[in-house]
């Protein structure tokens, strides 16, 4: 009913005459002390946060999102805002919930992405980064054993906490599990393999990885671990990466490029022809052929990387080449193959190999 509600808010009379900003008050404040998981029907709960995220950056509800409530006479405890009430749940369901942690931290994602914070509400944000780093870190603990679809949604919802607040995560990975930050880089350059399973797979996913990767090697240069293990294994992984993220948008790029030649040659479907599929489906269903909706859970979705969409990698690669050349050049050895690749991606750097 409330997905319906905020679909329906297309302007700011809208929002007033529905009541929106009461029943998403009272609504967050429930889904915040959320204590019983039943699977299909609670799934709907990030159907709606993705509505009011919308509705936020589409409309903008203002001084309710992100700060805090004006409080009541004498409250016992300080009100929380909406996006805290939800990263409420998100957290909750990445520590508690399996089935739903895929989903949830690729809510982290939006939400720390949003345009909306600023100067007042930054510490907000700084508070979600470690309630999402804190859940994703001691989720991702419980299994790291062996690799699993669970590394890379929780892996990357560390990431996006990283870009923001690297010392809080690092100390928050350090307090989950000693060496937690080491394990955590090492596991982010594994995922990022083309050759282990599961790996990143989509541009988002990839993009995300590459300025993490960027952003965990400028530290270890600035902290001074030239020679660090840790320092080499991060570089070869961030320009493997974005290798693999350059060939994914000249691809994407083409397919971009023939769909559009092709549109003038498509014909819309007619009444008939979609009776006729509508009819060939429903008897698949009946047949079992065709799984329910919500028993597979789609973990290559490309993720809302809001702000970070404005980034452009190869500048963010080639300034950070530029910046500490001669401190990664003095101490290690690119392979012949990574060179290669390197002057290929980047023809105007001839940094490397001289």
């Amino acid at each position: 009913m409330l997905w319906f509600i905020i679909r329906s808010s297309t302007n700011n009379d809208a929002l007033l005459e529905l009541k929106v900003s009461e029943l998403l008050l009272a609504w967050t404040e429930i889904i915040a002390d959320w204590h019983s998981w039943e699977e299909v029907e609670d799934l709907a709960v990030f159907d709606c946060i993705k509505e009011v995220v919308n509705l936020e950056t589409n409309l903008g509800l203002p001084n309710l999102f992100i700060a805090k409530m004006p409080p009541p006479p004498a409250p016992p405890v300080p009100e929380k805002s909406l996006i805290e009430n939800i990263a409420t749940f998100v957290s909750e369901a990445i520590s508690q919930y399996p089935s739903a942690a895929s989903r949830a931290c690729a809510c982290v994602h939006t939400l720390l992405h949003l345009p909306c914070y600023s100067s007042d509400t930054e510490e907000v944000r700084r508070s979600l980064v470690i309630a999402f780093s804190q859940a994703a870190a001691s989720r991702f603990k419980d299994i790291q054993s062996k690799p699993c679809s669970l590394w890379k949604p929780l892996l990357l919802a560390v990431s996006s906490c990283y870009l923001y607040y690297p010392d809080a995560v690092q100390s928050v990975l350090e307090k989950v599990e000693k060496g937690g930050f080491i394990l955590w880089v090492s596991a982010v350059n594994s995922i990022s393999s083309i050759s282990f399973t599961p790996n990143t797979t989509t541009e988002s996913e990839i993009k995300l990885v590459v300025i993490t990767l960027g952003k965990v090697v400028e530290q270890l240069l600035t902290v001074g671990s030239p020679t660090s293990g840790l320092l080499w294994e991060c570089f070869s992984s961030l320009l493997s990466a974005f290798a693999r993220l350059k060939e994914i948008q000249e691809a994407n790029d083409l397919d971009e490029e023939i769909e559009d030649d092709s549109d003038d040659d498509v014909q819309e479907e007619t009444e008939e022809e979609f009776l006729e599929r509508y009819a060939e489906a429903a008897a698949a269903l009946e047949n079992g052929n065709l799984a329910e909706e919500g028993d597979l859970e789609d973990f290559d979705e490309e993720l809302e990387l809001g702000s970070l969409e404005e980034l452009d990698p190869q500048i963010f690669l080639q300034s950070l080449l530029e910046r500490y050349h001669q401190s990664i050049v003095q101490n290690q050895v690119l392979s012949p193959q990574l060179i290669s690749s390197l002057r290929s991606l980047f023809p105007e750097f001839t940094g490397f190999g001289q």
